[in-house]
């Protein structure tokens, strides 16, 4: 499913991101990668493509909105944020 809001590991372990599935594909070895754009702060139409595992991500409970209201304001109106029971 794309435009989930997903928590990763990124740019380094420890460190953690917000991420939107934007896609899925199959590499030559036939494994399946998320593609997950992390938009950058303040200004969300830059930002990075992550190609991941589905065990690198953990949905969370943000909608796309809320998502990009945390990343533009830098943070300050940030919701508490909790995973997606499975």
């Amino acid at each position: 499913e794309t435009n989930r809001v997903v928590i990763l590991e990124y740019p380094s372990p420890g460190i953690f991101a917000i991420g939107i599935v934007t896609g899925k594909f199959i590499t030559k070895d036939k494994t399946e990668k998320l593609a997950v754009y992390i938009p950058t702060v303040p200004n969300p139409t830059s930002g990075f493509l992550a190609l991941v595992n589905e065990n690198q991500v953990e949905d969370t409970n943000l909608d796309f909105d809320q998502a990009m209201q945390i990343v533009i304001s830098g943070g300050l109106l940030t919701e508490e944020i909790s995973m997606k029971q499975t």
